[in-house]
């Protein structure tokens, strides 16, 4: 139901103006009618075709007391949800890609972001040189926040439904490329760098680089453990129970937050070799000598990676010990902490690992890279299988010839 009126207006032609109140309900805590006004229209006409076009949008569901609402509004209700359901990290890694979004929608009424405006935001990001990596990150985070103003009764659809980020051409190099192979160390590159940890590595460094090439566990993962995580136990499956993974904002040993995996897939048992879980029994009696040495100001937390403090080392500290080993090694390969979950993948594979085993010890369901390095490193066993038999039939041939 709805009233239209006139009221006095100086700067109309008229020395008047239409007006209209709406209904749109009663207010459940106070009992109050709830109305919403609109006026300023040169005739009546113009005031009833607005009515008209609010009264379709209200029966659709919008919530017409917040029709004005400005983005930069929807996004911080939105974000106070958002930052209840993820992990520090995450939150991190979204700033940039709210920071793109404010910067340009911030002070738009969400309802007046069409598909067209946004698409025409994509494509600035393109032209401003943006990657077509961080143009989709940043696509992503609109495409909640939008999806959150649908849940609201703010909008009717999502602009960012149909639009699209712009794939840049590729090169023939880069075309080239799609088809490499992430890197990862060879067996004999391996035990030569878990050699060299040995005789050279600082303390923790050979027990930490071996559970890493022998789990194919995150880095953070590694960090996060503790001993009550480890079944060691002889006559019992030997495994590390995954279930929290370390961040280090400052990378400063004593501020850090340990967080649940990103997946449920995260959550897992990984198994323990014979020789590994030997190799952990021993750190665990060097552990606690440095505990009874530096008694009070050890901070007993029972990380199986922990300074000379207890607190657990970081991500960034293992990196720096991980570059001092390698610069003993003529490699011509880019190695980081995360080569070390390829090589896993590829020792598994030649060891007769299903695929689908390797994904379900690795943390995920579904990764390209690992299938990339499992199927390069299945090729090639089956390729010296094959040049065996070849040798077989070769010599075999030649006896045949001979007799």
């Amino acid at each position: 139901m709805a009233t239209f009126k006139k009221e006095k207006a100086k700067r109309s032609k008229n020395g008047y103006t239409w007006y209209f109140v709406m209904d749109i309900g009663v207010n459940p805590k106070t009992g109050k009618r709830k109305q919403i006004k609109r006026r300023g229209f040169a005739t009546k006409a113009e005031a009833e075709k607005a009515c008209r076009e609010l009264m379709n949008k209200f029966s659709k569901g919008l919530d017409l007391e917040n029709e004005n609402i400005l983005f930069k509004e929807v996004e911080a209700r939105w974000y106070k949800e958002y930052k209840q359901t993820v992990k520090a990290s995450t939150l991190r890694a979204r700033k940039s890609e709210r920071d793109h979004l404010l910067n340009y929608f911030g002070n738009m009424r969400i309802k007046d972001i069409s598909r067209t405006v946004y698409q025409g935001f994509l494509d600035h990001l393109r032209d401003a040189g943006y990657s077509y990596n961080t143009i989709c990150g940043i696509h992503t985070t609109a495409g909640m926040i939008f999806k959150y103003a649908r849940q609201e009764d703010l909008i009717i659809k999502s602009p960012t439904e149909f639009a699209k980020p712009q794939a840049p051409k590729l090169t023939v190099e880069e075309l080239e490329a799609l088809d490499e192979v992430e890197n990862f160390l060879e067996g004999n590159e391996l035990v030569e760098f878990l050699d060299l940890t040995e005789k050279h590595g600082l303390f923790l460094d050979f027990e930490y680089f071996c559970m890493a090439a022998f789990t194919g566990c995150r880095a953070g993962e590694r960090l996060a453990g503790k001993w009550k995580d480890l079944c060691l136990e002889d006559g019992e499956p030997k495994v590390f129970k995954i279930t929290k993974t370390l961040y280090c904002p400052k990378n400063k040993a004593s501020d850090y937050y340990l967080l649940p995996p990103k997946t449920p897939a995260a959550v897992r048992e990984v198994p323990l070799s014979d020789f590994l879980a030997s190799l952990l029994k021993r750190l665990k009696i060097k552990q606690a000598k440095i505990a009874y040495a530096n008694g009070r100001k050890f901070n007993d937390d029972d990380f199986i990676f922990a300074r000379p403090d207890g607190n657990p080392e970081n991500i960034k500290k293992m990196d720096t010990r991980m570059r001092r080993i390698l610069k003993r090694m003529n490699l011509n390969k880019k190695i980081t902490q995360h080569t070390f979950r390829h090589t896993f993948t590829s020792l598994a594979a030649e060891a007769g690992v299903p695929l689908e085993e390797i994904q379900k010890i690795l943390g995920h369901e579904k990764d390209e890279v690992t299938r990339k390095v499992y199927l390069h490193t299945t090729r090639k066993s089956k390729e010296k299988t094959s040049q065996q038999f070849n040798l077989f039939v070769n010599d075999l041939s030649m006896k045949i010839q001979s007799s």
